[in-house]
């Protein structure tokens, strides 16, 4: 095992800090993360395979960083490291203004997701490695809520700014908002820190159950892929939505979002069921991604509502699995592998439901990787809970044991 010392036992949350960068974040960068794929279509006329390739560029940028940012997590604070990713955003953001052709767009484009990928990893393994024992559930709900309140009312207002300005000066003056969050970096806890070698980290990932894990999990990512290539798309096309309605709408999921993550984060303590809220969430992902393309927006819209409810039940299964499943010690590199395996299924859903929605209509990818996710939900469903998946397994598992497990291996940073 890779050397260490034990960490205080007056470790506490994130706090504050965290949350606020979680969300205005999301706030200040929602002009690109909503609406990119519109402004490359209708703005500098890429076809649907351009889309897809360069929605997939923001998914190998996630594989390329995870592991990298992750083990880097692991040495070095994760304040540093979420201060370096809001000066690349930031920097990528005011280049997008600049650049009009593919391959330009290309390289830029992928300077602003490898940075949103640090910063998104950083922050993330900031909370976990604050996190306290069966409190957790209840924190990690605060995080994901903050998180998507900052996706909700920058969905919106991305979509009046939009209605009001050019896409060059919105992307500028999101640049410049970017900039003005690295003050409140300084204000994150340190985080612990370790010198665990790569041989440990291969150890956390030689059990079966884990192994099963990351490639379910990268069946389930595809969906993202989906919506990240044809979901405004489809808003715009299908439903006829303006910018505005169109901002409305996609905060209505993540509105559904942060309540599902309050509402299963505090009462989720030693003995929750994660089995069942497992299957919950992958069945109202799934039904809800079938549903949202009834040709009538508020049908539409309330399916999309359901789709967020899951989502925010699956987060929460996610985080609390990774937080009870893994020692803090390898926090980050963990974190970062299982990371890779989301992004490798961004990957293959943004190359295939990309070029499908530009060939057949926006609304088959979504109601396909619909019908693929609810899917997921058979084994879980059907499996005994001795052989629960790794995430409802360390979801379930009981803070004693994962404390048992951690042992010592926490260090001050």
């Amino acid at each position: 095992m890779g050397e260490h010392v034990p960490l205080p036992s007056d470790v506490r949350h994130a706090g504050w800090p965290a949350l606020l960068l979680a969300s205005l974040f999301s706030v200040v960068t929602s002009v690109g993360s909503f609406y990119f794929t519109l402004y490359f279509r209708n703005e500098l006329g890429f076809s649907g395979t351009q889309i897809g390739v360069l929605f997939a560029v923001q998914a190998v940028t996630g594989l390329l960083a995870a592991i990298p940012t992750g083990v880097s997590n692991d040495r070095i604070t994760s304040r540093t490291l979420v201060a370096l990713a809001l000066i690349g955003q930031s920097v990528g953001l005011a280049l997008m203004a600049v650049v009009d052709s593919f391959v330009p767009v290309l390289a830029v484009f992928f300077i602003g997701m490898l940075a949103s990928a640090v910063f998104k990893l950083s922050l993330d393994v900031q909370v976990l490695k604050r996190g306290t024992g069966d409190r957790m559930p209840g924190q990690i709900g605060s995080f994901q809520a903050a998180r998507f309140l900052g996706l909700a009312v920058g969905a919106v207002v991305a979509g009046y700014v939009l209605a009001t300005l050019d896409y060059v000066p919105a992307f500028l003056l999101a640049a410049a908002a970017c900039a003005a969050l690295l003050p409140l970096t300084s204000r994150l806890q340190p985080t612990p820190l370790s010198r665990a070698r790569l041989v440990d980290y291969k150890a956390d990932y030689a059990r079966p159950r884990v192994l099963l894990f990351c490639l379910w999990l990268v069946l389930f990512a595809t969906h993202w892929g989906a919506e990240f290539t044809c979901y405004s798309l489809f808003l715009q096309d299908n439903l006829g939505l303006s910018m505005t309605q169109m901002g409305w709408y996609m905060s209505s999921e993540f509105v559904a979002i942060l309540v599902t993550a309050l509402t299963l984060g505090f009462p989720l303590r030693r003995h929750a069921d994660g089995q069942a809220v497992f299957a919950f969430g992958l069945i109202a992902s799934g039904a809800g991604h079938i549903g949202m393309v009834v040709d009538s927006v508020p049908v539409s819209c309330a399916f999309r509502v359901l789709h967020g409810c899951g989502d925010g039940a699956m987060f929460m299964v996610f985080y609390v699995g990774i937080f009870r499943i893994f020692s803090l010690e390898r926090m980050g590199g963990n974190f970062g592998v299982v990371n890779m395996m989301t992004m490798a299924g961004m990957v293959i859903g943004s190359i295939i439901y990309g070029t499908l929605g530009a060939s057949v209509g926006y609304e088959v990818p979504l109601w396909g990787s619909g019908l693929v996710t609810v899917g997921l939900a058979a084994p879980v469903l059907l499996s005994r809970p001795a052989a629960e998946p790794a995430v409802s397994a360390g979801f379930s598992q009981t803070v004693d044991s994962a404390s048992a497990a951690q042992g010592d291996s926490r260090v001050p940073g």
